[in-house]
């Protein structure tokens, strides 16, 4: 079954939403598993792309379009131990930039992930 998303509401959302898929699938060739997903809260959509990979220690949320705290970088929560932080990363492009941050926020330690990008709390 195809994951079926609204139409965004401009060009800015549907890029956006086009590099989460993009993102997606260049997780799976990496053997990870990945899905982007769109939630209803409070009657506005949430998409984000949801990614695990076997063995590590926590699991990201990369955030999708939206009102972001902090404009055109890529922004992610990761989930460890039972924890929520939202990290902001590179400037929001498609490719290896993405998928390097989405594997640091699933095996480096706070500290590590200090040095390289800004935690949002």
């Amino acid at each position: 079954m195809a994951l079926r998303l609204p139409l965004p509401r401009d060009a800015a959302d549907q890029a956006a939403i086009h590099d989460l898929q993009l993102g997606r699938l260049e997780a799976r060739q990496r053997g990870w598993t990945a899905q982007v997903v769109d939630r209803s809260i409070e009657d506005e959509s949430d998409v984000r792309l949801l990614i695990r990979r076997r063995g590590a220690p926590a699991r990201v949320e990369v955030l999708g379009p939206g009102d972001l705290p902090v404009g055109p970088c890529w922004q992610a929560v990761r989930v460890r131990n039972g924890a929520r932080v939202v990290w902001c990363g590179p400037q929001r492009r498609c490719g290896s930039e993405l998928l390097d941050f989405v594997a640091d926020l699933l095996d480096a330690d706070d500290d590590v992930l200090a040095r390289r990008y800004r935690s949002l709390g």
